[in-house]
């Protein structure tokens, strides 16, 4: 008997199948993680714009003053 024919069979097909769903589930989970940090960097980006545009108005209605 050789050792190829003494592994079974049965079972394995579920086990890879298995496998294969959960590294999906990882993969499905780092690309959200993914989207969110880049989410997440876009809104400071926003942010950070925005507060300098907020500081730009203020110098320039500062200098306008009497």
């Amino acid at each position: 008997m050789s050792a190829i024919g003494a592994v079974p069979t049965r079972g394995f097909g579920r086990e890879r199948a298995a496998i294969r769903i959960g590294r999906a589930l990882v993969s499905w989970g780092e690309r959200r993680e993914r989207l969110e940090a880049e989410r997440q960097a876009l809104y400071r980006r926003q942010a950070a714009a925005e507060e300098q545009t907020t500081v730009r108005v203020a110098a320039v209605r500062g200098q306008l003053l009497p």
